[in-house]
């Protein structure tokens, strides 16, 4: 899984949210909204996808919660879920900048709406320094 560097990190995290190890990765810490992403997938019993987020002023990331869960005859039971972090970087962003055609003015934006803010999260084709998470 980690071999072929499609997951930069895998965190595992208790039922209660408390965070109990992380393989790879330098941030052992889940973020808002992949804590909503850990509750909604305990609740439903099933993987989700974490969309793309930023991520603590770590930068912005996508990823895969999946709850652990224990089966027997009468029940199910989440005993905690795991997190598998995406670096958009080093696939979708390249994507993303390349067009097929050519073109000056062509340019794909990710957006994403928080409360009352729009927030960029890729780097502007025409800013190269524009300051993105």
């Amino acid at each position: 899984m980690f071999k072929n560097r499609q997951y930069v990190s895998m965190d595992l995290f208790s039922m209660d949210g408390r965070h109990l190890f992380c393989v790879l990765g330098d941030s052992c810490k889940s973020s808002v909204y992949e804590n909503e992403i850990f509750r909604e997938a305990n609740r439903l019993k099933k993987v989700l996808f974490a969309d793309l987020h930023v991520h603590e002023n770590e930068g912005v990331y996508m990823g895969l919660v999946v709850p652990i869960i224990k089966v027997s005859k009468n029940d199910t039971t989440v005993l905690g879920s795991s997190l598998l972090r995406i670096d958009p970087r080093r696939f979708l962003y390249p994507l993303i900048q390349s067009w097929p055609v050519v073109s000056k003015t062509s340019e794909t934006l990710i957006l994403r709406r928080e409360r009352d803010e729009v927030v960029y999260l890729n780097e502007l084709q025409h800013q190269r320094a524009s300051k993105f998470p």
